[in-house]
Parts: structure tokens; C-alpha cells; sequence
């Protein structure tokens, strides 16, 4: 029942917004490589720049031409799934981009250009992604996307919505592409992102600065865990926290399961990079630095 319900909400919202698949297969499309596939590929992508568009480079592509990628449209994630990709960063890729529809941010008020406060902007866009579903299950809340710039923000609880028991994906496109700025008065105890019982959800692409613009003042933490166990595949992927007064990532709860980190960066950072009370077990990619 809960999978019908999920596939007719997950149709119905796509004929709204007048597109059928929001996954896009480059392998299709003409091109003497695989840049020019990408190029003829993006012109198929919804001119609804609300909606992001997924082009994929099929593993099927490895030994193609690779020619030059173009410059993407402003709603455009690529996804390379071609041999040599880290296994772990396209399982996380794999995940989001088949969770669908996506929430995206900026449909609910929040500035990429760093100029407005964007707290309770994206704090709505969380609500509607834990609210479009009665099954907080991570196959059917929506992943909360952002596009690439500066949000300015402080004190995002997630954990505070449903009671903390919803948890969704985060995530923007690769490599850091935009990037959560604490805009607060510098309080101690401020954070910049709070997950409730971090199960299933995580980050992938955020880049999570500490460091008021304005008054320079430092957030207390980057990302926290208060009222549950990090279990079940909690994923942060091709972040980096910077400029924090203590740790950048902390479990105040104290117990950390199956936790997943690749390429994740920590910089002037007070306290540890990841802080976890109790027992911690995970896997790794790439080393902290």
C-alpha cells in the first residue's frame, strides 16, 4: 500500500510539472563523445529551472570519446557513472537522484546569492518534503535540493519537525557546490544544521561555513545529532566545514552506526572534525584533512 501510494504521488507530481522523468540518459542522444552528448542531451531538460535535471554518462560511456562537457544549465546535476567513480559517492548519487520528486529550495523563498536569510525559507522546504509523505521512510521523503550559491542560515532543526523522526537527504550538485553560512549572533550552542534520529538522510555536495560574513563571529558547531542513533546509512558526502568555535559534525547522543563519509573536509575548526559520544562505526572513503 505504502509503495502505491508513493509511485501515484511520485507520477501525479511529475505530470504536474510537466515532465516525465527527471532522469536523463546522455547515451541516447547523437554525439561524436561524450561532451556533445551532454550538450544535445540538457536540451531535453524541463525550462522549469525549479526542476532539477539529472544527465547521466552511463558506465556503458567509459570508453567512448570524452571530449569537452559543456557548461550545465542552471538546474542540471550530472551524474557520472562511468568506471573509476567512487563506489560509495554513486551509491549516494544512485539514492537521491531515484528519490523523486525532489523539494527544492528555492520554491519556498530561499536566496542562493548570500544576501537574504534563508532560515525559515528552507526550513518550510523541509516541512513539505517530511510532510509529503505519512511513512517516514527514506525511500519516500523527498531529497531537499539546493542549487548551487550561498544560503545564509542559523539553527536549521530537523529535528523538530515530526518529532525528529524524518530525515531526509540534503544535497546540491557535486564538489561543494553550494554552501550553508551561519548567520547568526554567534550564541553559544548555535549550529547550522540539526538532524533528529539520523536515519537514512545525510548530506552530499554542502559545504557547511561557520563564520558569520558580516560579524565574523563563529557558529558553535556545523552539523549536530541530538535526540537519536545515527543508524541504517547515514550518509555525508563531498562536504566541508570550515570556521567553527567546536565541532564541526556532533553526536551529542552517543552512538553512531553504519555512518558514511567520502571526501569530507574539516578547516580551522576549534574542536574535532567529528565528535561522537559512545560507540562509533562506519566506513570512510577518502581520509579527513
Amino acid at each position: 500500500m505504502i509503495r502505491k501510494a508513493f509511485l501515484f504521488f511520485l507520477f501525479g507530481s511529475m505530470l504536474a510539472f510537466g515532465q516525465s522523468d527527471n532522469m536523463i540518459h546522455v547515451n541516447a542522444f547523437p554525439g561524436a563523445d561524450v561532451g556533445t552528448k551532454v550538450a544535445n542531451a540538457q536540451l531535453s531538460c524541463n525550462p522549469n529551472t525549479l526542476i532539477p535535471c539529472y544527465i547521466v554518462i552511463d558506465a556503458s560511456l567509459a570508453a567512448y570519446r570524452p571530449g569537452t562537457l559543456p557548461t550545465l544549465c542552471s538546474q542540471c546535476v550530472l551524474q557520472d557513472w562511468r568506471t573509476g567513480g567512487n563506489a560509495q559517492t554513486l551509491k549516494a548519487q544512485t539514492i537521491m537522484s531515484s528519490l523523486s520528486p525532489v523539494v527544492n529550495v528555492l520554491a519556498y523563498g530561499a536566496d542562493n546569492t548570500g544576501t537574504v536569510d534563508s532560515s525559515a525559507a528552507v526550513t518550510s522546504a523541509l516541512k513539505a518534503a517530511c510532510n509529503a509523505y505519512s511513512s517516514y521512510s527514506p525511500t519516500t521523503i523527498p531529497p531537499v535540493f539546493f542549487p548551487p550559491g550561498h544560503y545564509l542560515v542559523e539553527n536549521i532543526n530537523i529535528a523538530a519537525i515530526s518529532g525528529g523522526l524524518c530525515q531526509p537527504y540534503l544535497y546540491s550538485l557535486n564538489d561543494n557546490a553550494a554552501t550553508l553560512i551561519y548567520n547568526g549572533s554567534g550564541k553559544y550552542g548555535d549550529y547550522i544544521l540539526r538532524f533528529g534520529r539520523a536515519s537514512f538522510g545525510g548530506v552530499y555536495g554542502l559545504n557547511f561555513d561557520g563564520k558569520n560574513q558580516t560579524s565574523g563571529v563563529l557558529a558553535t558547531y556545523g552539523l549536530t545529532i541530538t535526540t537519536g542513533i545515527i543508524d541504517n546509512n547515514f550518509w555525508i558526502f563531498r562536504s566541508r566545514f570550515s570556521d567553527f568555535l567546536s565541532h564541526a559534525i556532533y553526536d551529542s547522543y552517543g552512538k553512531a552506526l553504519n555512518t558514511h563519509f567520502d571526501y569530507v573536509r574539516f578547516d580551522t575548526v576549534g574542536g574535532c572534525g567529528v565528535y561522537i559520544k559512545g560507540t562509533v562505526g562506519g566506513s570512510g572513503g577518502a581520509p579527513f584533512s
